[in-house]
């Protein structure tokens, strides 16, 4: 086996694995960070996927692998927007999120309030231990 091709089998997992990632993301949530991130991922696939086609001859006339061809632009503005767009969509899926608390047990205060209610709640109810 080609040793190009089977470097370039083996680097189609990571960026597979992030696009079905975002995919989950987007299907749960339907955000545009998520949308971003997919963008940014498939992008990615496509910098793989054009090594690919590199180890294998497929296309030719892309002239892959050579420069100021339009297989080696295809590679780099890939990878550019790859590397741009996936952690741009990561970074403002994650400051979305930020604003949101978790709901409590005791109710939304913060867990810091939960002991300052406690107290008050026993002081009510005069409750002695």
């Amino acid at each position: 086996m080609n040793p190009t091709l089977l470097k370039s089998v083996v680097a189609l997992v990571p960026p597979a694995m992030l696009l079905s990632g975002s995919l989950f993301l987007y299907s749960r949530t339907k955000t545009f960070p998520a949308l971003i991130q997919i963008f940014g991922a498939g992008c990615l696939l496509v910098v793989v996927l054009s090594h690919v086609c590199e180890a294998v001859s497929i296309f030719p006339a892309m002239r892959w692998g050579e420069a100021d061809s339009v297989g080696h632009y295809l590679d780099l503005w890939g990878a550019v927007l790859g590397l741009t767009l996936f952690p741009l969509g990561y970074l403002f899926h994650g400051v979305a999120i930020k604003g949101v608390r978790p709901k409590h047990a005791l109710g939304p205060e913060a867990p810091s309030d939960v002991l300052a209610l406690e107290h008050s709640r026993v002081a009510e109810e005069g409750i002695t231990r």
